[in-house]
């Protein structure tokens, strides 16, 4: 119940695998808010309650997902910016 209801009162965005919608931003697409910490954190809590309960949930979405927002966050910080 909490790993289903987690979309809807967290983020939209956490929903789905995210494989396609990071395919896209990686085209060059512009998808507002996706990469937010509120849609990493209903991201990292859905996939962990969804484990947890025993759901069948792919791996490799999930995780693509959390591993973008993460280093979307990393590369906003100052240590960051001097490199590129």
């Amino acid at each position: 119940m909490l790993a289903a209801s987690v979309g809807e009162y967290v983020s939209w965005d956490a929903e789905g695998s995210g494989v396609p919608e990071l395919k896209s931003i990686l085209a060059g697409v512009n998808i507002y808010k996706y990469l937010s910490m509120q849609a990493l954190l209903g991201k990292i809590i859905g996939t962990w309650f969804g484990f947890c309960a025993g759901l069948s949930i792919g791996k490799l979405g999930p995780f693509v997902h959390i591993a973008a927002g993460i280093a979307n966050k990393l590369a906003k910080l100052k240590e960051f910016k001097d490199i590129v």
